[in-house]
């Protein structure tokens, strides 16, 4: 939303901003959650 916002407030088309604000944000949350997943498993197989 942060992302979407920002750039809708700098002039970019709606469904610009709209656009890179979910790839951004599907980006991120894939990132976070399998760092977080596959850390804890690696741990956890030891």
């Amino acid at each position: 939303m942060s992302v979407a916002n920002f750039l809708f407030h700098q002039d970019v088309m709606w469904w610009l901003a709209g656009l890179m604000g979910s790839i951004i944000g599907a980006v991120w949350n894939f990132a976070v959650t399998s760092t977080f997943t596959w850390n804890w498993k690696k741990k956890n197989n030891r």
